[in-house]
């Protein structure tokens, strides 16, 4: 039996999810802060990368200019110098991506709380299709208390009680 309801919410589920939902969905996986911290981690590992590959391409560049003054070169100044570009570097970057990372998800959060809505109410509808079928078969499901297991026992068609398998009375 077709349910024009539940057609209608898996279609706008997988349209979200083809249109909007692969870094949307991903996003979702991680609360505000976690995903914020995560993003600027990689960025300052990024800038780290990037800032010393240019100043090693600087050096080799120059390489020539840097043998020649190489005794008269203060190398506490330029390290500090190199170090000092490194940190501002480090805290321009860090802050650009602490304001994309936080309106990326911010911009994001509206889809995702849509998206979670229309799932729940896919999941009702499944939940509302397994009662009708299990009223129909007459089944009763039970859980096992310890493992949360799911099982079914049938009714007895007779008496419509459910069936005990640990009474022992019956089998003796």
């Amino acid at each position: 039996m077709l349910n024009e309801g539940k057609i209608m919410l898996m279609t706008k589920v997988a349209i979200y999810e083809k249109h909007e939902g692969n870094d949307k969905l991903v996003m979702a996986r991680y609360f505000r802060e976690d995903y914020i911290k995560y993003g600027c981690l990689k960025t300052v590992v990024a800038t780290t990368i990037v800032y010393w590959a240019y100043v090693a391409v600087y050096i080799l560049l120059h390489f020539e200019d840097i043998l020649n003054q190489l005794t008269d070169m203060d190398y506490f100044e330029v390290i500090a110098i190199y170090l000092k570009g490194y940190v501002a570097a480090c805290i321009v970057m860090f802050v650009y991506s602490f304001v994309i990372y936080f309106l990326k998800f911010q911009l994001a959060k509206p889809g995702i709380i849509k998206y979670n809505s229309l799932l729940r109410k896919l999941l009702k509808f499944y939940e509302i299709e397994q009662r009708e079928e299990d009223k129909y078969k007459k089944r009763i499901k039970i859980y096992d208390g310890i493992g949360g297991a799911e099982e079914e026992l049938p009714l007895d068609s007779v008496t419509m009680k459910q069936e005990n398998p640990l009474d022992e009375s019956k089998g003796r």
